[in-house]
């Protein structure tokens, strides 16, 4: 017979299987969730209905025209290289830079180490500056 156990501030507790099933349920489901986020398309219509200024963001109320322009040209392309993204590193971007996450946040959202996520956002940063370059 399998025996199941779970983790408290105690120790590690030998529990039926029902238990730990309850005990495991929230976090299964919150994974489920997280995993079904990151499949989801992540375009810049769906960060300006969210409520994500990306324009404003770029955007700065003592610029001059120019540099008006110039930010709405690199707003433009940053939409295009976004879309060379994977919807995983899309999420990662999104959740750092316009959604203002810390690397912690990420990584308890997503069960992983914050290692791993700043590793994941040096990575896709790098990518995201070559797509940059490449489409110069």
């Amino acid at each position: 017979m399998k025996e199941f156990h779970i983790k408290t501030r105690d120790g590690i507790v030998q529990v039926s299987e029902d238990v730990y099933k309850a005990y495991y349920k929230h976090k299964w489901n919150e994974e489920y969730n997280n995993k079904k986020r990151l499949v989801k398309e992540l375009s810049y219509e769906d960060l300006r209905d969210n409520g994500v200024p990306v324009e404003l963001i770029m955007m700065d109320a003592s610029r001059t025209l120019e540099d008006e322009v110039i930010s709405r040209i690199m707003v433009q392309k940053l939409r295009k290289c976004m879309s060379g993204l994977s919807s995983y590193e899309r999420f990662l971007i999104t959740e750092i830079y316009f959604k203002d996450r810390s690397i912690r946040e990420i990584s308890d959202m997503l069960s992983i180490p914050k290692s791993s996520v700043q590793r994941q956002k040096a990575i896709i940063l790098k990518k995201l500056f070559d797509l940059f370059e490449k489409n110069e």
